[in-house]
């Protein structure tokens, strides 16, 4: 009998908005909340956003090298206005001495726990890697990127070894309107 695949809990992408308030409202520790709702934003996995470090963020890119990438690629992520917005208060509150943008009370990366507990305890319904699947239907449904913007947006490859081979763009600027359309989906600017 083939296995079953198992798909991580994920949102329907129209409750995303609802579950970033409960966030914002939670209990945790300013850099839990911020750290999530990064994570949601740029719809990157969590051990990213943990390891994040302000090296890594040149303007309203942040460049994430290889070596912390799943695919062993670097990656660069579009940065909307409210992630950017996001880093300003973490500057702010969290300070930079560590290097990580998100560091733990100890200066050390967050634990692998940290966004897994805060979404149980403020019950979303859904695991945080889920909100990668909730951003990937919203894309689908909701907005006109193409099939490769959106799954660049994911960081994942597009097309097989040939097509890859010869397509070596990674779309940023059709990702940084997708993101910018994301990120005004999930919390509007109030202009």
């Amino acid at each position: 009998m083939p296995k079953v695949q198992e798909h991580l809990t994920a949102l329907p992408h129209p409750k995303v908005p609802a579950a970033v308030r409960k966030i914002r409202d939670s209990e945790a520790w300013t850099t839990t909340k911020l750290a999530f709702e990064f994570m949601i934003l740029t719809a990157s996995r969590g051990g990213e956003v943990r390891h994040a470090e302000w090296s890594e963020i040149e303007g309203d890119t942040w460049i994430r090298p290889a070596e912390k990438m799943k695919g062993n690629k670097p990656n660069r992520v579009p940065l909307s206005i409210q992630a950017a917005c996001l880093l300003r208060i973490a500057k702010e509150k969290l300070g930079t001495e560590s290097g990580l943008i998100f560091p733990a009370p100890d200066g050390k990366p967050l634990s692998e726990n940290a966004l897994p507990m805060r979404a149980k305890k403020s019950k979303l319904g859904c695991v945080p890697h889920g909100f990668r699947s909730s951003f990937r239907d919203w894309a689908a449904e909701q907005s006109t990127a193409s099939h490769a913007a959106i799954e660049m947006s994911l960081a994942h490859d597009v097309g097989n070894s040939v097509e890859r081979a010869y397509f070596r763009s990674d779309l940023l600027e059709q990702r940084r309107e997708l993101m910018q359309e994301w990120s005004n989906y999930i919390d509007p600017l109030p202009f």
